[in-house]
């Protein structure tokens, strides 16, 4: 499988709309200029419902024409999407944790250990 567009934002569908919630720094999105609240309506003339697929279709270095709303104020931009990002993870056992901090490792393992 060839990689896909890497846009660097998280998005939100509520109801009928495409809600940017988070642009990770550096990424296409944020240099491009999205940002957190900005409502979606359109890439590349295809509607907001399409596109997750849209971008996963494209390949890193293809622009992609974004239009969206900014407090209500339509805007256009142009990003270029770049390569798949891999994350790692590293988890570490705190030596005093807090007690907030033990509800919220029991939370997630299900145990006191």
């Amino acid at each position: 499988k060839k990689p896909s567009g890497h846009l660097g934002a998280t998005l939100n569908q509520a109801g009928n709309k495409l809600i940017v919630t988070e642009v990770e720094r550096n990424s296409p999105a944020w240099t491009g200029g999205l940002s957190a609240n900005d409502e979606i309506t359109s890439i590349d003339n295809q509607s907001a419902d399409k596109f997750i697929n849209y971008i996963g279709e494209k390949e890193p270095g293809t622009t992609v024409r974004i239009k969206f709303l900014r407090s209500g104020l339509p805007k256009e931009i142009n990003i270029s999407l770049g390569e798949p990002v891999a994350r790692e993870y590293v988890w570490e056992r705190v030596q005093k944790p807090s007690f907030l901090q033990q509800k919220v490792r029991q939370g997630w393992l299900g145990s006191n250990d």
